[in-house]
């Protein structure tokens, strides 16, 4: 949007009036379209599902850990 945004307007840019601000702005826009359409691409792929952020053993731990502050009541270690 942004992108056609910046187009329109420059068709009612004065002739006087140096374009490479706006050009320098929509090739900005457009490399930032680029490199998130390709961030959304890797996530829906299945590399990125098949990553595991945390080992399991870590990941109990962390629950276990959790759940006794919740049983107990208290927030020291």
């Amino acid at each position: 949007m942004q992108l056609d945004a910046l187009s329109e307007r420059l068709g009612l840019l004065p002739k006087s009036v140096n374009p490479k601000h706006v050009f320098d702005q929509m090739k900005k826009l457009s490399d930032q379209k680029q490199s998130l359409e390709s961030l959304i691409k890797y996530l829906r792929s299945d590399s990125a599902e098949s990553r595991i952020p945390v080992e399991i053993s870590d990941f109990e731990i962390f629950r276990n850990h959790i759940k006794e502050l919740l049983e107990n009541g208290s927030l020291q270690s």
